[in-house]
């Protein structure tokens, strides 16, 4: 929550943050993305930065993001996050574009996520 604060005053906006979540106790695993700006992130920031907000409200919502965060972190190690699961969808795709004649790669991923 510190980074979401320092960022959105730096930048004076949200952006989206990398967090890496360790899946080795799964045969062969590595890595899970933990994305860490939820809604609930977003406004523990935005109440942080409202000079109307109480202690109380601030502590609320601080609260709120935290136990979210809390369980996107679980989920991911539990390998339910879908980060790395869409980004080998991406790269099978783009692999059979180059080498599929007339194959094109699925319209979901022109997102600028995977660009």
């Amino acid at each position: 929550s510190a980074i979401h604060l320092a960022t959105y005053r730096t930048l004076n906006k949200f952006v989206s943050t990398y967090e890496s979540s360790s899946t080795a106790h799964f045969k062969h695993g590595r890595t899970e993305t933990i994305r860490s700006l939820t809604q609930e992130m977003k406004d523990f920031v935005l109440t942080f930065e409202d000079s109307s907000a109480t202690t109380a409200q601030k502590l609320d919502a601080f609260r709120k993001a935290a136990t979210r965060h809390g369980a996107v972190a679980k989920a991911s190690k539990l390998g339910q996050g879908q980060d790395r699961h869409l980004q080998g969808l991406f790269w099978s795709a783009r692999q059979c574009s180059e080498n599929i004649h007339e194959y094109e790669i699925p319209s979901m991923f022109d997102e600028t996520y995977f660009n």
